[in-house]
């Protein structure tokens, strides 16, 4: 029987309470370390497809296991969880202002709604692409 996996309030209770600590949250190289061990990032593309390098995009995550649960969470995600100590609301996503999804420094995240961040990307509304 499949467990329920770590959610994003278990991860801020964690990061609250000590538990879960990542350093250098505005660094290019931030560390998570999870009950005293330092996790290792992996680089992921979008296909699912662990890999060294790509032709992207790709995105650095970590593996969370805690008792007998896993979560693989993005990085940029986890940053922002420690540095704003607020989840991030239903109907919004991280956006990274310079575009570039493995630069995750706080600085270079901010939290959008997703209409928003489409406009962004694409310079129009999502509610105006045809339906198909």
């Amino acid at each position: 029987m499949a467990r329920e996996p770590i959610t994003d309030a278990e991860l801020l209770e964690w990061i609250e309470s000590g538990t879960m600590v990542v350093r250098d949250p505005d660094s290019e190289d931030p560390e998570l370390w999870f009950r005293g061990r330092k996790l290792k990032p992996e680089l992921i593309r979008r296909n699912g497809r662990m890999e060294a390098r790509g032709d992207g995009p790709e995105r650095w995550t970590w593996v969370i296991r805690h008792a007998g649960r896993k979560r693989r969470i993005v990085r940029s995600k986890l940053v922002w969880l420690a540095c704003k100590r607020e989840l991030v609301p239903d109907g919004h996503i991280l956006h990274h202002v310079n575009e570039n999804r493995l630069d995750d420094r706080i600085s270079n995240l901010e939290c959008v709604d997703t209409d928003s961040h489409y406009a962004l990307h694409y310079g129009k509304d999502a509610n105006d692409l045809p339906e198909y």
